[in-house]
């Protein structure tokens, strides 16, 4: 069990392209803030904000991004919870600069969805791949919107992860 003293303190960001996603049972605002919360139970940690954008994913211009980036900068959580990488942005550009900004200002970032340790070289591979995935996902709008191409990428990278586990050496 944690003490107050290392208890970490989280913020949920979730964000849908149109309003009308903002409702729906998949993927919807709630849904992802739902899954987060489930996940923070998990881990024992505190909550201290929940920010939702309704706005594409191809850019940084989201009110509710720009005020956890300040937020951050602030000092005022550890960790942010997202339900999947790619609702923070579809751009491997912009991704980084997120990413560095919460490096450089000590807060971590934990995906619900998609298993990764940023603390190892093998998962920023997966950060930045899941990451290249969802740029491609967006510029192929059609498949983007059938879901195919994003759920056929994610396979991939998993049989990817698999084969970069490191494995014992035989003995010489």
């Amino acid at each position: 069990m944690n003490t107050e003293k290392d208890q970490r303190r989280a913020v949920i960001y979730a964000r849908v392209s149109v309003s009308e996603q903002a409702n729906t049972e998949f993927c919807s605002l709630d849904g992802q803030e739902a899954r987060c919360r489930d996940l923070r139970r998990a881990k024992d940690w505190e909550i201290v904000g929940s920010l939702k954008d309704v706005s594409t994913g191809s850019n940084t211009d989201r009110h509710q991004l720009q005020k956890l980036l300040a937020d951050a900068e602030k000092g005022r959580f550890d960790v942010v919870l997202v339900y999947k990488l790619d609702r923070l942005s579809r751009s491997v550009l912009d991704f980084r600069m997120v990413i560095n900004a919460l490096q450089r200002d000590g807060v971590d970032l934990v995906s619900v969805t998609e298993s990764f340790d940023t603390s190892t070289s093998a998962g920023r591979l997966m950060m930045n791949l899941l990451a290249s995935f969802a740029e491609f996902a967006r510029a192929d709008r059609r498949a983007h919107e059938a879901g195919v191409v994003l759920a056929r990428c994610r396979r991939m990278v998993a049989g990817a992860m698999d084969s970069l586990r490191l494995r014992p050496c035989p003995e010489q």
